[in-house]
């Protein structure tokens, strides 16, 4: 799966951690009609107009509300005196973390959709499979979806709206920061030895007269290049200063989309390059490694900006997350 995922919250790992309080009985009374009643209401109503469903709030409110059972436990195990003197758990922080994630979510996502972002054939592809790795998690540990999503207060679909507004949401930051980044694919021919430099060098010139003389690009990539990362990034690396070796990096900043470079030496071997049209998405792949303090800075800035003084309005449906936590 793409490094896309692991801008998700709702990561394998935090289900997991959910499974064990849910599968635990401290979320009672999984199977209440109510419940399943209230995760197709509008529970409240963001902005203008914007309507949250129960299914929606629900996981968040369950996340957090679980994310602090789980602080209590630790706590409890790493000092025996503090099972007697258990903290309370306070409705109402839980319910202030629960709306703060829903606002950002949700205006970060409505923003995306203003800017124009539209899903491609990859994205939907990866927020399917962030959807069946999900499920499959729960499952394999001995817990079955539906009862997962009824313990969580939400339902499938309400986790699938999660992971695909979340998802939309964090293609709009890769947005703002989108031309700091570039793309580019490139052919490899490998050069270990002073020896072996004589022939790479011979070998790229041929494939640069392929190019020259109007040959594929991408064919000859996948023929020749000896660039291990080609079986895992096919659609070329998409990347920002600093982090490719500096040869690499200048040919490719200083190419147009669609420019192909002259022959580039660095340490690897020889490469010729071809800068492609950069996505949001490889973008939001790249920062969830490579995001810069000032490209960190800028987009915890929009955040901000985004969720400030947002108006909410709360339905009387509301008011049964009161008598969730005991």
């Amino acid at each position: 799966m793409k490094k896309i995922t692991k801008i998700i919250s709702l990561s394998l790992a935090m289900m997991l951690v959910l499974v064990s309080f849910a599968s635990c009985g401290l979320v009672e009374d999984t199977a209440n009609v109510e419940k399943a009643r209230i995760t197709r209401e509008t529970v409240l109503k963001i902005a203008d107009g914007v309507e949250v469903s129960g299914a929606y709030y629900g996981y968040y409110f369950m996340s957090v509300y679980n994310e602090k059972l789980q602080e209590i436990s630790a706590s409890m195990s790493e000092n025996s005196a503090a099972s007697e003197n258990a903290p309370e758990i306070d409705k109402e922080e839980i319910k202030k973390e629960a709306l703060k994630r829903v606002v950002a979510s949700k205006m970060a996502y409505t923003k995306a959709k203003e800017e124009g972002i539209v899903l491609s054939k990859e994205d939907n592809a990866n927020i399917s499979a962030i959807m069946d790795q999900t499920t499959t998690g729960v499952t394999q540990n001995g817990m079955s979806f539906a009862a997962f999503c009824q313990a969580m207060e939400t339902s499938p679909e309400g986790i699938e709206q999660v992971i695909t507004e979340e998802y939309m949401g964090n293609l709009y930051y890769a947005k703002l920061v989108s031309d700091e980044f570039v793309s580019a694919k490139h052919i490899l021919v490998e050069a270990a030895t002073e020896e072996d430099k004589s022939e790479a060098l011979k070998k790229i010139k041929d494939i640069q007269a392929k190019i020259n003389a109007g040959e594929d690009f991408d064919k000859l990539m996948n023929e020749f290049s000896t660039d291990p990362g080609l079986q895992t990034q096919p659609n070329g690396y998409t990347f920002t200063k600093g982090q490719m070796v500096e040869p690499f990096e200048k040919a490719a900043f200083a190419l147009e989309v669609g420019g192909v470079s002259d022959i580039v030496e660095t340490d690897y071997g020889y490469h010729i390059i071809k800068k492609i049209e950069t996505s949001v998405s490889g973008v939001a792949s790249a920062l969830t490694e490579t995001a810069t303090p000032e490209m960190s800075e800028k987009i915890e800035a929009e955040k901000e900006k985004l969720t400030k003084d947002v108006k909410v309005e709360e339905t009387k449906k509301f008011g049964y997350y009161d008598s969730i936590i005991k």
